[in-house]
């Protein structure tokens, strides 16, 4: 059994978490360019708790700056305006569980969560990260 310590993540959602702390260090396993992690996970959470996985209902449609050295909240929220669309006729009246693999600022989440309730017409968001940054700089 995997040992996991949830925190909470402040946002715009009604409840959001990671599992726990991101790691200090890794071994790389391999490559595979095509299989996003975060994908293949949320389509195995999906599959074991009965709910669809959209992956494809919130798309990027601009190509924004590297954001791993960008460490303002304000600056990485600026640097992500417009730079996602939404399907509405997947999110329209929906509860929603939003996944991504790392909380850093909360930059990305809080921007697509966003546009879930404005643009997409979402009921109500959840917020799901498997991990957080240790140092949120």
């Amino acid at each position: 059994m995997v040992e996991i310590n949830p925190i909470k993540i402040p946002g715009r959602w009604s409840n959001g978490y990671t599992l726990d702390l991101h790691t200090t260090g890794s071994d790389l396993a391999g490559h595979d360019g095509y299989e996003q992690p975060v994908i293949v996970l949320a389509h195995a959470i999906g599959l074991r708790i009965g709910i669809p996985v959209f992956e494809d209902c919130v798309w990027k449609v601009r190509e924004t700056a590297q954001l791993k050295n960008v460490f303002d909240f304000d600056e990485r929220s600026r640097l992500l305006d417009g730079a996602f669309e939404i399907d509405r006729s997947v999110t329209r009246g929906k509860t929603v569980l939003l996944f991504d693999d790392l909380y850093r600022s909360g930059a990305t989440l809080n921007t697509v969560n966003s546009l879930l309730y404005d643009r997409g017409g979402a009921k109500d968001v959840l917020a799901l990260a498997l991990t957080r940054t240790r140092n949120l700089r």
